[in-house]
C-alpha cells in the first residue's frame, strides 16, 4: 500500500507529505511494531469461541 501511495502522489501537490507517510508505513511494517497476522487470527478465534 505504501508503494502505491507514493507512486500515485508523484508530481502532485502532496508528494512531499505522502513520501514521508509512505516511509513511516514501511518502517512500521518492516519492524516489530505490527503484530503477526497469525497471532491476531488466533486471538480473534479464541474470542469468538468463548
Amino acid at each position: 500500500m505504501a508503494d502505491h501511495l507514493a507512486e500515485s502522489a508523484k508530481g502532485g501537490a502532496y508528494e512531499e507529505t505522502v513520501t514521508k507517510v509512505a516511509a513511516g508505513m514501511h518502517k512500521q511494517y518492516s519492524g516489530n511494531m505490527v503484530s503477526n497476522p497469525k497471532l491476531v487470527t488466533r486471538a480473534i478465534s479464541k474470542a469468538v469461541d468463548a
